[in-house]
């Protein structure tokens, strides 16, 4: 199963409602992914606060966030949008949106933990998402081939969601920092041999 199957499968369900209750709002899919991000800034705001509730309310409004980016996708190719002018606006605000996530998450585990280790653990987490949007050609093999599923900025979200939901941010926060950044040092490494 690859990543936008599974993503598919969890998303679908909501997805296909919003859209249902979207589509006659006649919004445009930049329109709604600006609504997405902006939900994203209050879910990482929710993120920051000391206690379990904003972990749990800010994660159902990331849910709905990314859900939302997956219904104007959707809309874009019912309206027969561009591909293109959609594509580079709706990228950045997810790559935003999954920043602010961080910081938020960041922000949470400060005020529970030693706070330069919890601001480091996101430093890295972020210096990860930026590297990955940077150094696209990688071909790491072996054991990093299986982590690549952290090239998806959706499935980088999925995991804040889930361990969010849990009451494991430090769990996402220090997976995504140190997947990605392996990630991108093992591919270095491996472009350095060729």
């Amino acid at each position: 199963m690859t990543e936008h199957d599974l993503l598919k499968h969890i998303y679908q369900p909501c997805v296909k409602r919003l859209s249902h209750w979207l589509a006659p709002t006649h919004l445009t899919p930049i329109q709604i992914s600006l609504i997405a991000f902006a939900m994203s800034i209050i879910s990482a705001w929710l993120f920051a606060s000391e206690y379990y509730a904003g972990l749990f309310f800010g994660s159902l409004l990331a849910f709905l966030a990314l859900s939302l980016h997956l219904v104007a996708e959707e809309i874009r190719r019912l309206n027969q949008v561009p591909l293109e002018r959609f594509q580079k606006v709706d990228k950045a605000f997810i790559f935003y949106s999954e920043l602010f996530l961080i910081a938020g998450l960041s922000a949470h585990l400060a005020l529970n933990n030693p706070k330069i280790l919890s601001l480091l653990l996101g430093l890295l987490a972020a210096t990860g998402i930026l590297l990955l949007e940077k150094f696209k050609e990688r071909s790491p093999k072996e054991l990093w081939s299986y982590f690549k599923f952290i090239e998806h900025p959706s499935m980088r979200i999925s995991l804040i969601i889930l361990f969010s939901l849990i009451n494991l941010p430090i769990l996402a926060v220090f997976l995504i920092a140190v997947l990605s950044n392996g990630l991108v040092l093992s591919g270095i490494l491996e472009n350095k041999k060729n």
